[in-house]
């Protein structure tokens, strides 16, 4: 028997006929690794198998390193992510079904599940190429509100929640998150990318240097850590979900814990900056007023978004929660107070953090490398500068989303005057 703790492509395709029969053994497979480049394959081992006659798996095997930087760096995280994860889409499959990929097969002993593929593009090479989806914010806003409801102890149990928080403990993938989203001077730098930061601009010092910025960052950390409120996924970017105008699937869940309520919407709307900032730069063929209603729009999706969970949220309130809670739907307005101050900040860190490094803010890649690319990375600073240092005074998203187009209004405005560019 192969020893598949290490898989490469045509281990993949070996373990798929001899530990299961998904594919009939005369039928040829196609495989493809899934790489960093695409942004899936960064930490674990991870491969797309299918045949001539449409079917396609997932095939993801967690390592105890990093895949992008090797085995040899000294970056070592755990192996149970690929149980956790495993466990969350299952959890999943119960309240969300509708948005999650089946697992066909669990291997706890190589560290792997095998997984129904769907044959989409992701959300963000969709953004990417400039097209719009009207049904997604009512999707995502369902699958987050009625993910965070149903593992919340306004439903659950006392003694279950807790048993849930231990399930989900998660303590070294989020630590991972917690490194990048609040530790600017831990953010590293391996030596393959020495290069790129001899050549452009690095906004750490500078924001190391604004005591108010930092502040409200320690502030967003402390929230961060210390509100266990329900199940997140954890790094729910666009990256990681794929979707056509009828149909939405969420995957790339190693990383799921038991977080705030705020956790998973702050990290995807922070990538709604994205293609917000890109379509200044790139798409130059397209009308301009084409160009503006995507941005307009893509940026909306935050009020809509947040429109929806809210509603969805309180539904499920109304119709589920414990008699402790349901007879008081005075507490719910209470309960997320805070949400948008804590939704902006996190819009802010996701992807101010995503611009530190070449490659992660993957919408960007269509803007040649130089001064445009640069300024489309400063515009993202500056955003979320505004965003972090201004987020208190933020009540819905409408005025978010407002904060982010005056901000990046100055930048308009001073180009088209001739003035040069903005800095830090």
């Amino acid at each position: 028997m192969p020893n598949f703790t290490d898989l490469s492509p045509d281990l993949a395709v070996r373990y798929l006929r001899q530990e299961t029969d998904l594919f009939r053994p005369e039928t040829p497979l196609h495989v493809h690794e899934i790489d960093h480049v695409e942004g899936e394959g960064f930490v674990n081992h991870l491969y797309k198998v299918w045949d001539d006659g449409g079917r396609a798996v997932i095939v993801k095997q967690a390592k105890p390193y990093f895949s992008f930087f090797g085995p040899d760096a000294d970056m070592p995280i755990t192996v149970s992510r690929n149980r956790i994860e495993a466990d969350a889409y299952r959890l999943r499959s119960l309240i969300v079904p509708q948005y999650i990929l089946p697992l066909i097969k669990i291997d706890p002993g190589n560290n792997l599940f095998v997984q129904e593929c769907w044959h989409r593009p992701t959300l963000r090479s969709q953004f990417r190429a400039g097209l719009l989806f009207p049904h997604f914010p009512a999707m995502i806003g369902q699958y987050i509100a009625r993910s965070a409801f149903y593992t919340s102890e306004l439903y659950l149990d006392q003694s279950e929640h807790q048993e849930l928080g231990s399930a989900f403990n998660n303590v070294g993938m989020r630590r991972v998150l917690e490194d990048v989203l609040f530790s600017f001077q831990s953010i590293h730098r391996p030596d393959q990318l020495e290069l790129y930061f001899a050549t452009h601009h690095d906004f750490v010092p500078a924001l190391l240097a604004d005591d108010d910025f930092m502040v409200g960052v320690l502030e967003l950390r402390d929230a961060y850590l210390k509100r266990n409120d329900c199940l997140v996924h954890g790094d729910l970017h666009t990256s990681n979900i794929m979707i056509d105008q009828d149909r939405m699937a969420v995957f790339d869940m190693e990383y799921a814990h038991l977080g705030s309520y705020s956790t998973d919407l702050g990290y995807l709307m922070g990538n709604l900056i994205f293609p917000y900032i890109a379509m200044l730069f790139h798409h130059q063929d397209w009308p301009a007023q084409r160009r503006q209603d995507f941005r307009r729009t893509v940026l909306g999706y935050a009020v809509e978004i947040m429109d929806c969970f809210l509603a969805e949220f309180e539904a499920c309130w109304r119709r589920d929660a414990k008699p402790l809670y349901r007879d008081r739907i005075g507490y719910l307005p209470r309960l997320m107070d805070q949400l948008v101050p804590d939704v902006a900040g996190l819009m802010a860190l996701q992807s101010m953090n995503r611009a530190f490094y070449p490659g992660a803010a993957q919408d960007y890649e269509l803007i040649p490398d130089g001064p445009e690319l640069e300024q489309a990375r400063a515009l993202t600073v500056l955003v979320g500068l505004a965003l972090v240092k201004g987020r208190r005074g933020l009540r819905t998203m409408a005025d978010v989303v407002d904060l982010i187009e005056r901000t990046v209004g100055l930048y308009e405005a001073r180009a088209l005057s001739g003035r040069g560019s903005l800095q830090l």
